[in-house]
């Protein structure tokens, strides 16, 4: 088991253990859970947070967002059923309590990142870098040309630095703990 041998390197028990994985094919996450489950002590926590696409009031990056999801879609990277969003908000918890942790909880976070608020510039920042990335994968997905992505990305950026660009973005956080004895 791949997870197995790099996870046992870290520890063999642990009381609290904090997930944030990405992008993972639908069918690692069970192992990965499991191997979560294996790594807590009785009664130890673990805690992953995930998240789904930004919202925001520009065009482009939306169309931007909405191609990334059905590239995941069409890679067979997302859990959506459809390809318009990530796809793994919805399902965590289940995969959490199917993995043998009980109490599981659930806490969503959202970030405003609208212009002029203090987390603009970081998220945007991230978001910029972020959209350079993926160009290649959408590319490589049949979606867009590159030439179609560079023009939807310089649009996203002029709409994403108005005075009345808003933007949110949703964090979910899922917590459980393994049954103790």
């Amino acid at each position: 088991m791949p997870l197995r041998v790099h996870c046992a390197r870290f520890a063999t028990s642990l009381g609290l253990l904090i997930v944030l994985w990405g992008f993972m094919l639908p069918a690692s996450w069970s192992q990965l859970l499991a191997e979560c489950r294996h790594l807590l002590t009785p009664g130890g926590f673990l805690r992953l947070t995930e998240m789904e696409e930004p919202l925001t009031t520009s065009p482009a990056f939306e169309r931007l967002m909405a191609l990334g999801c059905q590239a995941l879609k069409r890679a067979g990277q997302s859990l959506s059923p459809t390809g318009q969003h990530l796809g793994i908000t919805p399902v965590l918890p289940r995969l959490v309590r199917q993995a043998g942790l009980v109490d599981v909880r659930l806490r969503a976070t959202t970030i405003e990142w609208s212009m002029g608020t203090e987390q603009h510039y970081p998220v945007f920042k991230d978001a910029l870098i972020g959209l350079e990335l993926v160009q290649p994968f959408l590319e490589r997905q049949g979606l867009a040309t590159r030439a179609e992505l560079t023009t939807l990305s310089q649009q996203a950026v002029a709409e994403m630095q108005q005075e009345d660009c808003c933007a949110l973005w949703t964090l979910l956080t899922v917590w459980g703990h393994a049954p103790e004895g």
